[in-house]
């Protein structure tokens, strides 16, 4: 009986995983895809509350810079200005972008299916 209530409570985070993950997935399908510059980053003190990171990006002939966290897809703590990262981008909006990271929303998929089966 035990048994049953400890694979609950993996079935539940999961399966939010899961969905999160596979909605990543699906955004990366239908959105664009450009390559962006950071054009700052910024410490921010504690620990919840990780560095912020500027990045611009060009599309059609537009330029768009927005602010990022840390996480950040593959930016990360060794990221500095003037790195180059992949950005997704919404076509009806371009100043929504994410970074292009479907490797990392992949691995989330596979873990999310582990914990439901376990």
């Amino acid at each position: 009986m035990s048994f049953q209530s400890v694979h609950h409570i993996f079935v539940i985070p999961g399966c939010l995983l899961l969905v999160l993950a596979a909605f990543n997935l699906l955004r990366y399908r239908h959105w664009g895809r450009v390559t962006g510059t950071i054009v700052e980053r910024q410490t921010l003190p504690g620990e919840i509350i990780e560095d912020k990171i500027e990045v611009a990006y060009v599309i059609s002939d537009r330029r768009y810079v927005s602010d990022v966290q840390q996480t950040f897809g593959q930016v990360r703590i060794g990221a500095e200005a003037n790195d180059e990262v992949e950005i997704s981008y919404d076509p009806l909006n371009p100043s929504r972008c994410m970074a292009y990271a479907p490797t990392e929303n992949i691995c989330t998929v596979a873990i999310a299916i582990v914990m439901i089966l376990v």
